[in-house]
């Protein structure tokens, strides 16, 4: 386009394509970012006190709603934290060995995602590409649309999974491609490289290294560091 149009020296263009890793979801897709987009947070924003505020609000008014606004998240998210580590959620699905384990690793919410990704998986369908020692290679597509295929590696002797959907580095949670997969094996629990701590129930508190078994605790050790 640059070429097309002759502005290969103009400073705007070149400095807007400099920052394109900020604005290209498609090269996204090497960062995490929970799956929320620039764009959402500033409408998340408005949606929480928008209604309440508006570029005619005194200052002080201003300050009033905030302070009510926060102490309004606060308790909300004492309450869903509550009932996160409390309650033992539902499903539409009978609790097999992988859903079990997200409802008892996952928040309520995350479990919503993850079992979404798991009625997903049950549409799907897996052709073994290549095997290599304890490395297996999957084609993974939704029936009828093969356009929807990524490639699932799935690394037996050391319970590895990777996916080229990227979901779990974008979002934090395994997609249903690598549920399949593991479903297909009789996989009794989620890998602990596919569990990111920021999305369980002890992501504020130190149960979780008295609770996970010792490979999730070293997963979510190096994690840390990384943090």
């Amino acid at each position: 386009m640059t070429t097309e149009y002759g502005v290969e020296n103009h400073p705007w263009f070149n400095r807007l394509y400099s920052l394109r890793i900020k604005w290209c979801t498609a090269l996204n897709n090497q960062y995490f970012s929970a799956g929320i987009l620039s764009s959402q947070r500033s409408e998340s924003t408005n949606h929480a006190m928008g209604f309440q505020a508006s570029k005619t609000t005194p200052v002080t008014e201003f300050f009033g709603i905030y302070e009510t606004t926060v102490r309004r998240w606060r308790v909300e998210e004492e309450r869903k934290e509550f009932n996160s580590i409390r309650a033992a959620p539902t499903s539409v699905f009978p609790l097999v060995d992988l859903l079990q384990h997200a409802s008892q690793i996952y928040t309520m919410e995350l479990f919503r995602v993850f079992e979404k990704e798991f009625g997903l998986a049950m549409g799907t369908r897996a052709a073994l590409i290549t095997h290599e020692d304890t490395t297996l290679i999957y084609s993974v597509d939704t029936v009828g649309n093969e356009g929807s295929s990524h490639h699932v590696t799935y690394d037996c002797g050391n319970n590895l999974c990777v996916c080229t959907c990227r979901k779990y580095q974008v979002m934090g949670i395994i997609c249903y491609h690598i549920i399949r997969v593991l479903h297909m094996h009789s996989v009794q629990e989620i890998p602990a490289s596919c569990i990111h701590r920021r999305w369980t129930k002890f992501a504020k508190t130190d149960v979780w290294k008295r609770l996970l078994p010792s490979d999730m605790r070293r997963s979510a050790a190096n994690e840390a560091i990384n943090w």
